[in-house]
């Protein structure tokens, strides 16, 4: 509805600004000047002899554009503010996760916070190709809600995946339920300016052939999470004090603390190592080191009876780094 309003109303526009410039040629030099270059202008004055039609057409292209524009600005903001910034689609979409979905390549166009539901969005024209909805109403609010981290196996609840992917022609959509067991890293960050960034880890089971990862930035933060942020900058140095320091080994081994800063400057000496990676939410993480992704991203490499998981943590997430050093 918004695209149909601004696109009528820009049509509106271009029609009663060629018909109003048309028509005043015979008007003077400096009439048809200001109908050509100031139209807006000639609905203040009367009398001047203008046509009335092209000045109507002016009218109701003006407020058609102008209601289109204000509907997008409350029905989704990022679009509009991606429209009012003029930054190319592009560059907009190197700022939001990517991964893959379902098996197939996952470069989303949009994202949205509705309620508590996060929506990642790859469009296809303006049809809704693949999309990826998170949804958060069964987690209960808590400041731990601010970072939320989860692996296969852990208990209590579990944000509710939808995928969803229009294959294209007559074909049924494809839409698959995951209720948990996956591996999630999920950081709402609210900024001093009112905007929200968004972490995103997302990895599933191999059946379902889905990784994704990346930065969110939205406009603004909804008044749930400014409640949570508030609770969790009141529970985190509480949390850090509470924090017990770590057992050293019986064997030939002992753990010893290094900072981010080392193991981002140097990754490849601490590769191959036991490492205790702890979490601002104050969960431990025990497996190897596995270096850094290109996007500078710690890797953890954690077994899981037969198999292995590989985790990818930010650094800033992190408030404490141990691993294991030959005595």
């Amino acid at each position: 509805m918004e695209a149909l309003l601004i696109l009528a109303g820009m049509l509106l526009l271009l029609l009663g600004w060629v018909a109003l410039a048309g028509r005043s040629w015979t008007l003077g030099m400096s009439r048809w000047l200001l109908a050509l270059l100031l139209p807006w202008f000639t609905l203040l004055v009367r009398r001047q002899g203008y046509p009335l039609w092209p000045r109507i057409l002016l009218l109701l292209g003006t407020l058609s554009l102008a209601g289109g524009l204000l509907a997008l600005q409350q029905q989704q903001p990022a679009r509009f503010a991606a429209l009012t910034s003029l930054a190319s689609p592009t560059a907009q979409q190197q700022q939001l996760p990517a991964g893959t979905l379902l098996g197939v390549d996952f470069q989303p166009h949009e994202a949205r916070l509705e309620g508590r539901q996060l929506r990642l969005i790859e469009r296809r024209g303006s049809r809704e190709h693949k999309s990826l909805r998170i949804l958060l109403d069964t987690v209960p609010l808590s400041s731990r809600q601010l970072h939320l981290q989860l692996l296969p196996g852990d208990s209590g609840p579990w944000p509710e995946l939808l995928l969803q992917r229009h294959p294209g022609g007559f074909a049924e959509p494809q839409l698959m339920r995951i209720e948990r067991d996956y591996s999630i890293d999920l950081h709402f960050q609210p900024q001093p300016d009112g905007q929200l960034r968004i972490q995103l880890h997302l990895q599933l089971p191999v059946v379902w052939s889905t990784r994704i990862s990346g930065d969110i930035r939205l406009e603004q933060t909804p008044d749930w999470l400014q409640a949570v942020s508030l609770l969790a900058s009141q529970t985190t140095t509480r949390e850090a004090e509470a924090l017990p320091e770590p057992v050293p080994a019986a064997s030939a081994v002992r753990w010893e603390p290094i900072g981010v800063e080392q193991l981002l400057a140097s990754p490849g000496r601490w590769e191959g190592r036991q490492a205790r990676l702890v979490s601002e939410s104050g969960r431990v993480h025990q497996g190897l080191l596995r270096g850094l992704t290109p996007e500078r991203r710690i890797l953890l490499e954690l077994p899981q009876g037969g198999n292995q998981v590989m985790l990818q943590f930010f650094p800033m997430s992190l408030t404490r780094i141990e691993v294991v050093v030959d005595d």
